[in-house]
């Protein structure tokens, strides 16, 4: 099942369902080969309870269920465990195991707990004409979500510098957990939590751009900052991280001497790290005159920051006239081209359907007014849908000029917002600044430095063993996650307009991103495919059973209950299937030897149909002689030796899997299996378990040599030779 594995060479158990690696005599790699080639016959021998049964699953596990991860097998008390088969290593993961029911298993081991069901039902409703064959094109379907997926990712690639969603889930994760972080009581923290993102499954919810927005609009309540008019994702987490780093709302450190507030605070450095660098800052006097252009090019120490009031008024007014004429325009535009109900919408599905509906006047006496009225109907709808086109066209250009006159008359505000604050910082704290305050005429590129060589020689580190919350220090760092995003974005976007064939690439991603859902919708349990598609021909289940019942006579079934027939019980919707003799007699009324022979049939029947899907030339057998008499043995027998001493280009050539514990007939079926010439045969012994270091074994290559036909008795004397 896509491990390339054809037939078993070796392998070694470790940790796998008592089977250890750790202990001295743990149990070493089994080889499955006889002079370099792997042997057609491999019987498995030993008491009950010495790990037979366990060396089957872990080839089955391997052959046919490796999407598994197998975890549930490995042996108690230990945390990993591995099988290595042919010198491949497939590590166990998880807590599942393996399902003795699937096809794939059935179809290659016979197990005895398999026998009381036969999981007829299960393979019959892939085969029977009426039922689903599901799992062939589930596999397929599966098998295509792998490359359109992979695909996905090399288009991402060639459009995008980094994967965009991961570092989007990143920073999301970043944000809730310093969220997380904050004193229950903060107000803004309660303000962060009802509008940050939400992550199910690691991965970010839908409409997280929408919680962006939202949270855009309340934290300006915070910082004193307005949001930018017509602002795109960018300009929302970038106006998110600004208010965060310029968050006041918590009282700074005091002084040693216990005096006033420090003004010299992160906070404090970001606000005037958001003003020009080169704005100037000025001493102010009483007859000092201020025009309003003034006060966007100098900071004025010592004034009253009531004279920033008014132009704030001013500009506030007229943000809200274009924030509401930016609302207005996007309103119409979205009324002509937006959702199902934009006119450009209703033109083109009037003008799609317009025939269809047209049809109801076919050979009726107004069929000729009717088509024309269509066809004035058709000029109207061409010359509408160019005024629209044209209308849109214009609604756009007035919605770019209203943006960008909007975001910068957003962007004075916040400077003149910003500049009222430093202003009144610095008038509370003049005597501490005194030394820089009355100096001359500086910039606010100097008191940036100022502030960060003071705010750096003054931090203090943590008290030893003392946790403490530090609430600025941690809006600060979602006021940088915010900002590193906003920058993510911008990238993003410039990405976006930069791509080789954008047109083409995000054409091929839409087609691969369409599949990739039908994909999976349809190799899911709502399929709407698998309900409708064409079955398995009536003529291929009736081959099955034809080779069943040819198999089965070779065993001398019961000639009386041939050919076995397949019933269905239950109701419509839900069918149960299963088999039945010609007499009627049901599968569950079968004595035991009957059902394992008809058992075995299956298994060799399903394996040899499915071998191409199988991928694989291995087929076992689990305590074979359980549930056989002396009579069933031998039939039983010939039909090992076919299918182990076929040639190599025979389709009924497979490397057989035998295990038994009964001491008696496995003496005999050694017998009947002995090799013919050119051919090769391997005991494994099981000889004990210990729990220590798990079952203790010795191997046996079976060997003929050139033994004449009326020398077979002394060959089997020297049947086994240790190697």
């Amino acid at each position: 099942m896509g491990n390339n594995i054809d037939t078993i060479q070796s392998i070694k158990l470790e940790n796998f369902k008592g089977y250890r690696v750790s202990a001295p005599d743990a149990v070493k790699e089994i080889d499955f080969t006889i002079r370099g080639q792997p042997a057609d016959l491999i019987l498995v021998t030993g008491k009950n309870g010495v790990g037979k049964t366990s060396l089957l699953e872990a080839i089955d596990w391997v052959l046919n269920q490796p999407d598994v991860g197998a975890g549930g097998y490995i042996t108690n008390d230990q945390s990993n465990g591995a099988i290595t088969i042919n010198d491949v290593r497939f590590e166990l993961k998880g807590k599942a195991k393996t399902d003795h029911k699937k096809l794939s298993t059935i179809a290659s081991f016979f197990y005895q707990e398999n026998i009381r069901e036969l999981a007829c039902n299960e393979i019959i409703q892939l085969l029977e004409p009426g039922n689903k064959p599901g799992e062939e094109i589930k596999r397929g379907l599966k098998a295509l979500q792998v490359k359109l997926e992979d695909w996905q990712r090399q288009i991402h690639k060639m459009k995008y510098r980094k994967n965009y969603e991961e570092e989007r889930k990143a920073l999301a994760g970043k944000v809730n957990e310093l969220v997380g972080k904050l004193p229950q009581e903060l107000p803004l923290r309660q303000e962060l939590v009802d509008r940050t993102l939400t992550l199910k499954n690691g991965n970010l919810q839908s409409k997280w751009d929408s919680q962006i927005r939202n949270l855009s609009k309340a934290i300006g309540s915070f910082s004193n900052l307005a949001e930018p008019v017509g602002s795109r994702l960018p300009d929302q987490l970038s106006h998110i991280g600004h208010s965060l780093l310029e968050y006041r709302g918590f009282q700074a450190d005091s002084s040693e001497k216990g005096g006033e507030p420090l003004a010299l605070t992160e906070g404090f450095l970001s606000t005037i790290k958001s003003l020009p660098a080169n704005l100037a800052i000025k001493k102010w006097s009483p007859d000092t005159f201020l025009a309003p252009s003034d006060l966007q090019s100098a900071l004025f120490v010592g004034s009253s920051t009531e004279i920033y009031v008014r132009i704030i008024e001013e500009l506030e007014k007229r943000r809200t006239e274009l924030t509401s004429e930016y609302q207005r325009l996007i309103k119409l535009q979205s009324r002509l081209q937006g959702d199902e109900i934009s006119l450009s919408s209703w033109i083109d599905d009037f003008t799609h359907n317009i025939s269809n509906w047209l049809e109801v006047w076919d050979d009726h006496p107004d069929v000729s007014d009717v088509t024309d009225l269509k066809k004035g109907i058709e000029v109207q709808l061409k010359s509408l849908s160019t005024l629209t086109d044209s209308r849109s066209v214009e609604l756009k250009e007035k919605i770019e000029m209203v943006t960008g006159e909007g975001q910068a008359a957003t962007a004075r505000l916040n400077q003149i917002k910003r500049s009222q604050q430093v202003v009144k910082d610095l008038n509370a704290h003049s005597s501490q600044l005194s030394h820089i305050l009355n100096g001359p005429d500086f910039t606010v590129k100097e008191l940036t430095d100022y502030v960060s060589e003071y705010l750096e020689t003054t931090k203090k580190p943590a008290p030893d063993k003392i946790s403490t919350v530090d609430q600025s220090d941690i809006i600060h760092q979602l006021g940088r996650v915010f900002m590193n995003w906003s920058i993510l974005e911008i990238q993003k976007e410039e990405d976006d307009a930069s791509a080789a064939d954008l047109d083409s690439l995000e054409q091929a991603e839409k087609m691969i991103s369409d599949a990739l859902t039908i994909s999976k919708q349809e190799s899911g349990a709502r399929s709407q495919l698998l309900s409708v598609v064409d079955e398995i021909p009536q003529a291929q289940l009736q081959q099955l059973l034809a080779n069943l019942n040819q198999l089965l006579a070779s065993f001398h079934f019961p000639v009386d209950f041939l050919p076995i027939e397949i019933k269905k019980d239950g109701t419509s919707r839900a069918p149960e299937w299963g088999f039945a003799t010609k007499s009627g007699v049901k599968f569950e009324d079968l004595s035991t030897g009957q059902k394992s022979q008809l058992a075995i049939c299956w298994t060799i029947n399903l394996n040899l149909a499915m071998s191409e899907q199988l991928e694989h030339r291995v087929i076992g057998f689990d305590d074979f002689t359980t549930s056989l008499d002396m009579n069933q043995l031998i039939p039983a027998a010939v039909l090992l030796r076919k299918l182990a001493y076929a040639d190599a280009s025979d389709s009924w050539k497979r490397q057989v899997i035998v295990t038994s514990h009964h001491e008696d007939l496995t003496n005999r079926l050694l017998d009947f299996l002995l090799p013919p010439q050119d051919k090769s045969m391997k005991v494994i012994q099981f000889e004990d378990w210990l729990p220590g270091s798990g079952p203790q074994f010795k191997c046996y290559n079976v060997d003929m040599g050139n033994v004449r036909e009326d020398g077979l008795e002394e060959a089997i004397k020297r049947v086994v030779q240790g190697t």
